[in-house]
């Protein structure tokens, strides 16, 4: 009696053609009594297409205006700009078509639907017991009290969680769990400055990773090139082998040998058939460049490194220096309430000609957050390790001075490496922002904060294994709740408000 087609959209209907890959439209032409694949599957669509339009006395034809999932407008399909030809008496285009969505007049083959919400509350009938208690709701001038409400507890709270969302308060649907002693750094339980760092990079995202302890789930077949965390792992591990074994009593000004730079590399592919036996890698061709491109970053690294230790007159003392293990102590920072114990594993320890040490930590990926250092030592709580690990390495060694600097493996780094103004205490630099970060988790404060937008979306949210779960008006939802006093001591951290540190001050407390 009635058949619908529904999504009458340009490169659904008819489908974008496709063509053989073994045997292509243009070689298919050489040969008469094959036709072209891309032409074929047109006309069978085609004849689908019009086989049911013609299947009952009436057809309607559905035409989803916006793609909802890609936040993109549809285009409609050529065929359905035919009926509509036909249908009005005159040729309709794409403009044409639009204007008609907008206003339809007297066409009363067209019926403009604008939204879902539209139509339930328009004059269609509910298709479904769901559309029909959602009209109801939408009709109702207290939703509240509605009785649908009244019944189902589940959906009394959605009711609460949209309120309180839209609300400038933040809100326990916001974040803002209350204290939670499980999750309280200042227990004496161990962490790490990393875990805190991501803390001030988005707290929705540390009270997921770290709190609810949710896992990502990764599929490493449908990964394009080698996740980043684990190609900065697999360098750190070469490095640390390479400088074991060859670091320990090379001469300040002794230049690396061309057999030490062939152990280097030998050392590199050996980590890269482990990585391909983990089936971490990635496609074929593009893991083909990275392992070009790695070989040639840690040779550069050798060269830099003969520089580096020639000015400061430094020698090698440790690689992957662990402490807080059975070893070696944790490291206690004490913060308004208690302390915070870190463990952690330093990158690299040089000892230069004056006594004092150098610690490094190497960074994969690009200098992008680092180039304001002198103006902002810890990165609005983004860059807690090195001053953390200054610490451990100078209550080891009993040094009088430490310098502490980031590594950058990759090319078109400037000023590389680049050293962290530390003052003469790292502890005292990092205890302000360390109040905040320790007040903020054990009184359970986890704003979602998406940071700067960018031309990708938003700056925290680029390389988030949760940004599925955050809401898609991320940054107004971050804006709404800035004004609420429960979030202000976050909202000056990550915002760079003074009074975290002074730079060139010593890293005394603002």
């Amino acid at each position: 009696d009635l058949v619908f087609v529904l999504g009458m959209v340009e490169g659904a209907v008819p489908r974008a053609p496709r063509e053989d890959p073994l045997l292509p439209d243009h070689e298919r032409s050489a040969a008469p009594s094959l036709s072209a694949r891309a032409d074929a599957q047109t006309l069978r669509d085609r004849d689908d297409f019009l086989s049911a339009c013609a299947l009952a006395p009436r057809c309607v034809l559905g035409y989803p205006a916006a793609d909802l999932r890609r936040q993109r407008k549809n285009l409609p399909s050529r065929w359905l700009l035919d009926a509509c030809s036909r249908l009005a008496g005159r040729r309709i285009f794409t403009a044409d078509f639009a204007r008609l969505l907008e206003q339809p007049g007297d066409s009363t083959w067209i019926t403009p639907v604008p939204s879902f919400q539209s139509g339930l509350a328009g004059r269609l009938p509910p298709a479904s017991v769901v559309e029909h208690d959602l009209c109801s709701l939408l009709a109702s001038a207290d939703p509240d009290r509605h009785p649908l409400v009244a019944v189902s507890p589940s959906l009394q709270r959605g009711f609460v969680a949209l309120r309180s969302r839209k609300s400038p308060a933040f809100t326990e649907w916001d974040g803002n769990v209350g204290p939670c002693e499980f999750a309280d750094v200042r227990s004496g339980k161990p962490t790490s400055p990393t875990r805190l760092e991501s803390w001030a990079t988005c707290g929705f995202r540390y009270y997921l990773a770290h709190v609810l302890r949710v896992q990502p789930t990764r599929e490493p077949e449908d990964e394009l090139r080698m996740n980043p965390l684990e190609k900065g792992s697999l360098i750190h591990e070469v490095l640390e082998d390479f400088f074991k074994k060859h670091g320990p009593g090379k001469p300040p000004a002794e230049p690396w040998s061309r057999e030490e730079r062939e152990a280097l590399q030998t050392l590199a592919e050996a980590g890269f058939a482990r990585a391909v036996g983990a089936g971490a890698t990635g496609r074929p061709l593009v893991w083909r460049i990275e392992q070009a491109q790695i070989l040639r970053d840690l040779d550069a690294l050798l060269t830099l490194d003969e520089a580096r230790r020639r000015t400061l007159g430094a020698t090698f003392e440790a690689a992957e220096f662990a402490f807080g293990d059975a070893e070696r102590p944790f490291v206690d920072v004490p913060v308004e309430g208690g302390a915070l114990r870190f463990r952690g594993k330093i990158d690299r320890i040089d000892r230069s000609a004056d006594g004092s040490l150098v610690i490094y930590d190497y960074k994969t990926g690009s200098d992008f957050g680092f180039k304001k250092l002198d103006e902002d030592p810890l990165g609005r709580g983004k860059r807690l390790q090195l001053p953390v690990y200054a610490v451990a390495a100078r209550d080891h060694y009993g040094a009088n001075a430490v310098r502490a600097a980031y590594w950058f493996l990759g090319e078109g780094v400037a000023d590389n490496p680049r050293e962290l103004p530390l003052g003469h205490d790292p502890a005292a630099l990092l205890r302000p922002v360390l109040n905040v970060v320790a007040e903020g988790i054990g009184g359970g404060v986890f704003p979602l904060h998406p940071g700067e937008p960018t031309n990708n979306g938003f700056e925290n949210c680029r390389y988030c294994d949760y940004r599925r779960l955050c809401p898609g008006d991320r940054g107004q939802a971050w804006r709404r709740k800035l004004e609420d006093s429960a979030l202000q001591s976050y909202v000056n951290l990550v915002s760079g408000a003074a009074g975290f540190a002074e730079p060139g001050n010593g890293g005394g407390e603002g």
